[in-house]
């Protein structure tokens, strides 16, 4: 502060400290008169003291009380009457609390818009403590979780323990999977954490991503790769019956074993190329879902007169209540169930086996349909992949059946998902939820 402002403060004392003297000397000196006059002198200047102190005293407390109560909207007097020391004082006090009200803005500006961000990110997030109290989660992390609202990781119980253990002890700086089981089958997370060491204790970052994003990014890909398939497989087809029409036509004294022999080449290889294209065509145009309202009961019959199922395969189904009723395109979802059981009996391979089909409704009264096989389990390097096009593993297979299954189930207002394995007893299990 400026020490010119503080010169009626030390004038005063200089003026104590002498009448102080003064004062002692005509005491001593018996000078009753003079002692009066310096001792009413000296009670004014005392009380001039007191009272600069006193108001910087009460100003302090003032501006003290208004800070811890958050309130920086206060301001002292600063008026003309005033001494030069009270003046100046009061400036002082309030332009230190006009910086902190200042400081609160940003900092309360920098809070709003760093929750802006969080709410809109497309990732989740959320801050816990060590001892599982959620600090903050943003609507996408809850959205990520199938929850409205998380206090507590304990909440998340219910996809498992291991959930929970995920949270409060996943190695920080290491992406792993994070596998919910829900009612309809499993959803997959990619999470990743990182510590914070703060002064309220150790704080947990955890970042959640939808897998599902990265899948349908390799969906749209092999979108884009169909014409490149298609022109490659056309071009394999077209080839050799080319060049063996080409061959024949020149000969000039074809045999007929030879014609024979080139016309079964050309059949077999348009057969091949004709089951390709017709697969890529269903593929590329669905027909549009016509729903009715019929008895599952009937197409479960209908599919057991097919005869899908050889004799040593054990096949049952069962339909609860055994009056549900589905409103979809009867054709489309039939071509679902044949695609699912056909899957099946290439799983279990021939030998004998047990492929089971379940309709029933679920708690929310969704119409709910299981294929499930005890032949071996879909290894999991490959779950992830199924429904993406042309992924197979089979040596004639095309890879667009479920592809073409779950095109359908959108199609049909329902979904398609692999339950993990295990799932009520099954190796494998794919189930149709229908909203």
């Amino acid at each position: 502060m400026d020490f010119k402002y503080y010169r009626l403060s030390l004038f005063h004392l200089i003026m104590l400290a002498l009448q102080t003297v003064g004062l002692a000397a005509a005491l001593w000196w018996d000078y009753r008169t003079l002692g009066l006059v310096l001792l009413g002198t000296l009670a004014l200047t005392c009380a001039n003291l007191m009272r600069l102190y006193r108001n910087v005293l009460e100003n302090l407390d003032l501006m003290f009380k208004a800070l811890t109560n958050e309130d920086y909207t206060f301001r002292l007097p600063v008026r003309s009457r005033m001494n030069n020391s009270r003046k100046y004082i009061n400036k002082q006090f309030n332009a230190y609390s006009q910086h902190i009200r200042l400081q609160r803005q940003a900092q309360q500006e920098h809070d709003v818009f760093y929750q802006l961000i969080m709410e809109h990110i497309r990732t989740g997030v959320v801050v816990l403590d060590e001892q599982g109290r959620v600090l903050q989660a943003n609507p996408m992390a809850l959205q990520l979780l199938g929850v409205p609202t998380l206090r507590n990781i304990s909440a998340l119980n219910k996809y498992g323990e291991e959930t929970v253990r995920a949270f409060l002890l996943a190695a920080p700086g290491t992406p792993r999977q994070l596998v919910l089981h829900i009612q309809n089958g499993q959803k997959t997370l990619w999470m990743q954490t990182t510590r914070l060491s703060t002064s309220q204790g150790i704080w947990r970052l955890v970042t959640l991503d939808d897998n599902q994003q990265a899948l349908d990014k390799r969906e749209a890909e092999a979108y884009n790769q169909l014409l490149h398939v298609l022109s490659h497989e056309i071009m394999n087809g077209i080839t050799p019956i080319v060049s063996l029409s080409s061959t024949l036509i020149e000969k000039d004294h074809a045999s007929r074993e030879d014609c024979l022999q080139g016309l079964q080449v050309i059949h077999t290889t348009s057969g091949d190329l004709l089951h390709f294209v017709e697969n890529c065509r269903r593929f590329m145009s669905l027909p549009q879902p016509l729903p009715t309202l019929f008895y599952v009961r009937e197409l479960t019959t209908e599919l057991e007169t097919m005869q899908l199922i050889p004799s040593a395969i054990e096949w049952k189904c069962t339909v609860l209540p055994a009056d549900l009723m589905l409103h979809a395109d009867k054709a489309l979802i039939r071509q679902v169930l044949i695609n699912l059981i056909h899957n099946a009996v290439q799983a279990i391979d021939g030998k004998g086996g047990h492929i089971a089909c379940e309709a029933y409704t679920t708690a929310d009264d969704h119409v709910a349909i299981r294929i499930s096989n005890d032949g071996p389990p879909i290894p999991e390097t490959e779950r992830t992949h199924i429904f993406v096009p042309f992924f197979t593993t089979k040596h004639k297979g095309t890879g667009l059946g479920l592809p073409i299954c779950r095109q359908i189930m959108t199609s049909s207002h329902g979904t398609i998902s692999l339950l993990p394995a295990g799932a009520n007893g099954w190796s494998t299990t794919f189930l149709l939820d229908f909203n």
